[in-house]
């Protein structure tokens, strides 16, 4: 193999020897025990796609008290047989020489308090740079594959005069041996170095403040991930104000947008998924010039973007979902979408099974209290998951999951972590399959209590993707919906009962939200909280309640802080065909950047039509809407019951508000609305 190096850093980026960025894909380790402890280490490292790695060495393993290497060491049968099997494998590798940090009184580290420290360091480097492999014959100075060296190690136990010794020797005798080949790095977070020694560092111009092993509990991602195909671009994150940007895993999407032509002039799209707990940096670089990128949703809480040539910049100050809009509305430029899905941090579970990628053909769902999915590709008989009552599910980061999810009756169970269910594999039965259960649906829960479903992201399911159904006591949470098969409602809940939704993004090709109520569910649905939440449907309703809903009473609904990037169905919209009582229902703090149809923002309908099962009609009663925002223009409200005995009433309008670039408008009364029909209806309540 042939191995790019020296390597440098520019803007923030790694680049190889012929200026390319390098997709650089890091593990961190220490030096293995054993040569067969080192074999299974880069075997599994390979599966992962890892292509860097970061050696840790332990001085009181490798050396004499004088700094020499101890030649008939074990530690050093290991260390030239770690080198020339990564050498071999392709793998790039940096150096931390001496790891050992043993604290004494004074504040300093064991390593650094001899009296010869400079001498020590000069004699360590010198026998390990002039060491031949006993494997592979070559001085470790000549292995092609070495990228940098980390020579600052526990910033917090030097004093200025130190730092500047340690540096100046150390520095030295890496450039001697390897001809300015290395960076001089340290990997400290540059924000947690000492005031006083920072000056120390600026004045050695080849040793530069990187992180390419960030804080999993601060910054969490995967820069490759298997079973989905790569973006057409390129993502790189970096926690903010970090210097180096860090390859992150940008995968294909292939939604086809309705009445507008997203990816007009050969665009694409893809989707990026990563966590924190500290504000993230995000840069994009396209093949194709840019005129325009937005950041949606952008109502409430604006993202400024950054644009330099072919790249685009931003800053989320916290854990959010959006859309990158990239040369939307330009006649030449290729446009391109973009999903950003940046979770909180979450824990691995403690007590597991760790199940490895492949096919299982059987699975054991009572073996431990959880199952879990390590990163890589999983496939199901059946293309089903079956979890079981007091036993829960774990999807690491990576994990990808080639099958839907049927949960008959399960009580006290949690699906969680912030992999990917993917439906690519699964098949869709044909036509409409609505009026029985939805065992067709890509994740089904069926009368089950006590469940929490909270991180995994659905990509292309080719139904429904989420029907809690019959369900008592359940939150869906992080939940994130990426699909294009028609009637890929985001979260269809049926006949549930204390259900919340919340921190969720939904793009799919129908409602966004669909609450209804089923017979086939056996009860009605009641106390249902949605908030948090970003959406965009390419066909139906942003929220819709009712349609095919049976049961007696819908009631108690609520939906707060909801954001639409786009709709093409309206907004609030209760539909009602059969015999259903809707009631008591709050839209609170909704925003909505582009209704995409001349569809009414409020539609509420009592009627009869194909899908209708039902002789008797049902009623809407007591509806508020506050804080309603749209961007630019209003379309209307449509009151429509179906006779006297079957009305709409009580409904309240607490604040429409249109707001077109720096002008905010509120709408007082329904004289002031382009479109607007009412009938069997009361009289709106506009509140001043």
């Amino acid at each position: 193999m042939e191995f790019l190096t020296p390597f440098r850093i520019k803007n923030g980026m790694l680049l190889d020897r012929n200026w390319n960025v390098f997709p650089i894909r890091p593990t961190r380790c220490s030096l293995p025990e054993t040569s067969g402890e080192t074999e299974k280490f880069l075997s599994d490292r390979t599966a992962e796609k890892i292509n860097f790695i970061h050696l840790e060495l332990d001085e009181s393993r490798l050396t004499e008290a004088n700094g020499m290497l101890k030649e008939d060491s074990p530690a050093l049968e290991v260390l030239d047989f770690f080198t020339e099997e990564a050498f071999r494998r392709g793998f790039y590798l940096a150096l931390t020489p001496v790891t050992k940090r043993y604290r004494i009184p004074d504040g300093r580290s064991e390593h650094a308090i001899r009296d010869d420290e400079p001498i020590f360091a000069e004699r360590y480097l010198d026998s390990l740079f002039k060491h031949v492999n006993r494997i592979g014959g070559r001085k470790f100075s000549e292995y092609e594959n070495w990228i940098m060296i980390e020579p600052v190690l526990s910033l917090e136990t030097f004093s200025e005069k130190r730092l500047w010794t340690w540096l100046h020797h150390l520095r030295a005798f890496t450039e001697h041996a390897f001809l300015n080949r290395l960076l001089n790095v340290y990997f400290s977070d540059r924000r947690l170095v000492p005031e006083k020694l920072r000056e120390v560092l600026t004045r050695f111009g080849r040793i530069t403040p990187i992180n390419l092993f960030p804080d999993g509990k601060r910054l969490a991602f995967r820069p490759h991930i298997d079973g989905i195909r790569e973006a057409v671009f390129e993502g790189f994150v970096k926690e903010h104000d970090d210097l180096l940007w860090l390859p992150c895993a940008t995968l294909e999407a292939a939604s086809q947008s309705v009445y507008f032509p997203a990816h007009a002039n050969g665009g694409a799209e893809g989707w990026l998924s990563m966590a924190s707990s500290v504000p993230v940096d995000f840069k994009f670089r396209f093949k194709t010039g840019i005129r325009n990128a937005v950041f949606r949703p952008s109502m409430r809480e604006p993202v400024p973007v950054g644009i330099h040539e072919n790249e685009v910049t931003f800053t989320l100050e916290k854990n959010r979902y959006g859309v990158l809009e990239v040369n939307y509305g330009s006649p030449e430029e290729s446009m391109f979408t973009v999903y950003v899905f940046n979770d909180p941090v979450m824990p691995e579970p403690e007590d597991a099974l760790w199940l490895e990628p492949g096919m299982h053909e059987t699975l054991d769902y009572t073996a431990a209290k959880t199952l879990a999915f390590r990163p890589g590709v999983h496939r199901l008989p059946g293309n089903r998951l079956r979890p079981v009552s007091g036993h829960d599910i774990y999807l690491a980061p990576g994990a990808v999951l080639k099958a839907g999810l049927t949960c008959e009756k399960g009580e006290n169970i949690r699906i969680y972590g912030l992999g990917i269910f993917d439906g690519t594999e699964v098949s869709r039965r044909p036509g409409e399959n609505w009026k029985g259960r939805a065992d067709d649906a890509f994740i089904h829960f069926f009368e089950g209590r006590n469940i929490e479903w909270d991180g995994p992201v659905i990509f292309n399911s080719p139904f429904w993707n989420l029907v809690p159904e019959g369900t008592r006591d359940m939150t869906i949470r992080h939940h994130k919906a990426l699909a294009w098969a028609a009637n890929s409602d985001g979260v269809q809940p049926r006949s549930c009962m204390n259900l919340t939704i919340e921190e969720c993004f939904f793009k799919c090709a129908d409602d966004a939200v669909a609450i209804k109520t089923r017979r086939t569910s056996g009860m009605h649905s009641e106390n249902i909280l949605v908030r948090n939440i970003v959406t965009w449907n390419d066909a139906g309703s942003a929220l819709e309640i009712g349609h095919t809903s049976q049961a007696d009473t819908l009631e108690n609904v609520r939906f707060e802080n909801i954001e639409i990037i786009r709709t093409t169905g309206g907004m609030c919209h209760i539909y009602l065909i059969d015999h259903s009582t809707v009631r008591n229902v709050r839209y609170e703090n909704i925003y909505i950047e582009n209704n995409l149809s001349e569809a009414p923002e409020i539609s509420f309908t009592i009627s009869k039509n194909f899908y209708s099962t039902d002789a008797g009609r049902g009623r809407i009663q007591d509806v508020l809407v506050r804080n309603l925002r749209v961007m630019k223009e209003f379309r209307g409200i449509s009151l429509n019951g179906f006779d006297e005995e079957h009305r709409i009433e009580n409904v309240v309008i607490d604040g429409i508000f249109v707001h077109d670039g720096d002008s905010v408008k509120k709408i007082e009364n329904e004289s002031e609305i382009r479109y607007f029909k009412q009938m069997f209806a009361d009289k709106i309540q506009f509140k001043r």
